[in-house]
């Protein structure tokens, strides 16, 4: 789209204002942040604001971010990366999640990294100091709902799930 305007052309931009994600109340909360390609921007400012607020955060951090190749994570390259500078080992885990066969154009295989940790996160999902945010393409919400319900055995057990992080305000979403 940019490449296309003429010079001189005019632009408008909006976006979000404010903070989209906002700390949880307990200090020792698990946080599952689930972003893909520029999704993955409002994490790396959460993330920080965390680690540098060490007083009211001490909780543990498990990032999921996708991509159809590795090349698309941003922010991410072995040890070297971004995230490195805002977290400790102990208590930040990155997963990524390909795509399969990156060069059909196939989605992000959000099941093969989600379904991994399975029983792990499911318990994380049934604690009540967990807290699930989402960012992204507006699409992830039915790939992660189809990934959920493989977890929790059915369609109704997820709905109910979800539906009561949602209502504890512990399950946020930033999609456009």
């Amino acid at each position: 789209y940019l490449c296309d305007l003429d010079a001189g052309s005019r632009l408008e931009l909006t976006g979000p204002y404010g903070h989209p994600f906002e700390k949880p109340d307990e200090p020792d909360a698990t946080l599952i942040l689930i972003g893909a390609g520029t999704g993955i921007a409002p994490f790396r400012a959460f993330v920080k604001y965390l680690h540098q607020h060490p007083e009211s955060f001490r909780g543990k951090i498990w990032l999921f971010h996708g991509g159809k190749t590795g090349l698309d994570l941003l922010y991410m390259n072995e040890l070297e990366d971004d995230f490195a500078q805002y977290y400790d080992r102990e208590t930040f885990q990155a997963i990524a999640a390909l795509s399969s066969n990156p060069d059909w154009s196939d989605a992000i295989d959000w099941e093969a990294a989600i379904s991994q940790h399975g029983t792990e996160i499911w318990k994380m999902l049934e604690d009540s100091k967990t807290h699930v945010y989402l960012a992204g393409l507006e699409s992830i919400r039915d790939q992660l709902d189809t990934v959920f319900c493989g977890l929790a055995g059915s369609v109704e057990r997820w709905h109910r799930r979800k539906m009561e992080l949602a209502a504890g305000r512990r399950w946020i979403e930033l999609l456009y």
